[in-house]
């Protein structure tokens, strides 16, 4: 969560500082000083901040629901858990639901490796994801599954929970059997 609020606040005090000094770089303003520009910035840039931290806590708290493990906060999520099922059947379970219900495009498709890679559409509040399912042995019959969900833009400060959504929806499908 503070991590949220201090990246927000670190961008868009760089993004101010940065319209507050346009002016003294064309030549328009040339009293315009560079502290007095950082201390404005640094007040647009936490007011911002505080908004965005604050959307970015409600929507990730809304999207979590009652369960709260892990950190929900995080614009990348990750989840991990074993399952019975054959490989194959989780492979084309994942594969099935990324591409119809998470209307994703698989840009990576290795049964044989058990890794699947896919980018969701770009939209307002994540300018899309990249989503990566990976299966590995876990012993005894068990299949091993790892699901991340990232932004495809790294410095993006809050996703407002659409990777956590991303990341739960696959998890439940996988977890039912993939029906």
């Amino acid at each position: 969560m503070i991590k949220c609020y201090a990246k927000t606040l670190l961008l868009s005090w760089l993004l101010f500082l940065l319209v507050l000094l346009l002016p003294l770089f064309m030549g328009i303003a040339p009293d315009t000083s560079l502290a007095r520009s950082a201390a404005e910035a640094l007040v647009y840039g936490a007011v911002l901040a505080a908004i965005l931290g604050t959307a970015q806590v409600i929507a990730a708290r809304r999207a979590a629901g009652p369960g709260t493990a892990g950190d929900i906060y995080s614009v990348s999520q990750t989840r991990t858990f074993d399952s019975a099922l054959p490989r194959e059947r989780l492979f084309a379970a994942a594969e099935h639901y990324l591409s119809q219900a998470g209307r994703s495009r698989v840009t990576l498709r290795d049964p044989e490796g058990g890794r699947l890679e896919t980018l969701t559409p770009l939209n307002l509040l994540t300018l899309g994801s990249r989503i990566t399912v990976t299966l590995s042995d876990a012993g005894e019959g068990r299949c091993g599954i790892k699901i991340n969900s990232r932004p495809l833009l790294p410095t993006l400060p809050a996703d407002f929970g659409a990777n956590l959504k991303i990341v739960r929806g696959i998890e439940a499908h996988l977890r039912a059997g993939g029906l």
